[in-house]
C-alpha cells in the first residue's frame, strides 16, 4: 500500500523501535513486528508492505524470503 509521507514518518519511527535482526537489505526500513518473527514490515519509499506467517517451527528464514521477492518487484 502506498502511504503518505507524514505516515510513513509515523511507521519510521514506529520500525525504529523494533528489532531488525537479520534484515538489512529490506526496504529503506524493516523490522519485525514482534519477537516471534511471524509478522514481517517493510516501507521501500513511501510503499509499506506486510507479510505475516503463522506456521509450526520457526518462521524467520520462510518470511524474509517471501518479503526478499516481494522486495525485488517494488524495485
Amino acid at each position: 500500500m502506498r502511504l503518505s509521507p507524514g505516515t510513513a514518518a509515523v511507521y519510521r519511527t514506529l520500525c525504529a523501535q523494533k528489532g531488525k535482526e537479520g534484515l538489512s537489505g529490506l526496504g529503506d526500513v524493516a523490522c519485525w513486528y514482534s519477537d516471534k518473527h511471524e509478522e514481517l514490515q517493510v516501507l521501500k519509499g513511501l510503499t509499506f508492505f506486510s507479510i505475516e506467517l503463522r506456521k509450526s517451527g520457526d518462521p524467520t528464514e520462510a518470511i524474509k524470503g517471501a518479503a526478499k521477492r516481494v522486495f525485488d518487484q517494488l524495485r
